[in-house]
């Protein structure tokens, strides 16, 4: 029997006691723990035996792989800022939008996902004035992804669900430099 734990709301079960109980006993039939992290690792090891867990990272396409490198051509008009990942609470699409606030007018946002805040973020931008900066390109499928993320300069995603999400190793391989929060 093996378990794959990846998911922030796991952290709930550990910081209760009656939880962390619970969570020891779900996992009780595992012969194997998959966790995506060493820090994740760290947070199970005092429910699960450490030796039975195992680090298995998140994988890189080939596709992304083999991008050419990046060549930065001096400096550009316009800073592309891109965020993607599902539209809900903790993911930190609020604080992006906020910080759009502070950068200069040559500074835009380019917003890809959906889910239930996107009409939240939507009011948000429209409140502070930025419709001119942010745009949202809904879901968009892989061809697309790889294409916003190569031509974007910078990837921001300050995540409190995500240890180290798919989001961030797939922007790393585009060559972007990853705005995020020293979080799991």
């Amino acid at each position: 029997v093996v378990f794959q734990l990846h998911s922030q709301a796991s952290l709930s079960y550990l910081n209760s006691p009656i939880k962390k109980a619970i969570f020891k006993l779900v996992l009780s039939p595992a012969h194997l723990l998959f966790v995506l992290t060493p820090w994740w690792k760290n947070q199970i090891a005092g429910v699960f035996s450490a030796n039975k867990i195992q680090i298995i990272p998140n994988p890189v396409s080939s596709t992304l792989l083999d991008l050419p490198k990046k060549q930065i051509q001096g400096e550009e008009k316009e800073i592309k800022i891109i965020a993607m990942s599902r539209l809900v609470a903790g993911k930190g699409f609020e604080e992006v939008i906020s910080a759009m606030q502070k950068l200069d007018e040559h500074y835009s946002l380019e917003i890809a996902g959906d889910g239930p805040l996107k009409r939240q973020l939507e009011k948000q931008v429209i409140a502070l004035k930025l419709e001119k900066r942010v745009k949202f390109l809904g879901w968009i499928d892989a061809k697309e992804k790889i294409a916003r993320l190569t031509s974007a300069d910078v990837f921001c995603l300050p995540s409190m669900n995500d240890s180290f999400g798919m989001v961030y190793i797939e922007a790393m391989a585009c060559q972007l430099p990853v705005v995020a929060l020293n979080f799991g």
